[in-house]
């Protein structure tokens, strides 16, 4: 978890050396589904505790932690770049009442 509820994981490091590649989804107050995803050009990732302000600065109040550079999730032009052999999927369902 990187925010519960509205507040970041008192395990993460504000001087952590690890910055990845990084993806996760939120939950805002209202309910909006927020996911974010690192653009792999960026000239530098955030660490966790970075990671997890962004949620809190966009109005969530709960956010996980998807995955980083193990899946490398992409999007638009990069989907067809080459990358190692796992895969992410999210999929958005309706449920029934």
């Amino acid at each position: 978890m990187l925010l519960r509820p509205g507040q970041i994981h008192p395990s993460f490091n504000a001087n952590s050396l690890s910055r990845l590649h990084r993806n996760g989804v939120g939950v805002t107050k209202d309910g909006d589904v927020v996911f974010v995803m690192c653009d792999f050009n960026s000239p530098k990732f955030p660490e966790l505790q970075e990671f997890a302000r962004l949620f809190s600065d966009l109005g969530c109040a709960d956010a996980l932690f998807l995955d980083g550079d193990i899946s490398q999730m992409k999007w638009g032009e990069d989907i067809t770049k080459q990358s190692n052999n796992f895969g992410s999927i999210i999929a958005v369902t309706e449920t029934k009442k």
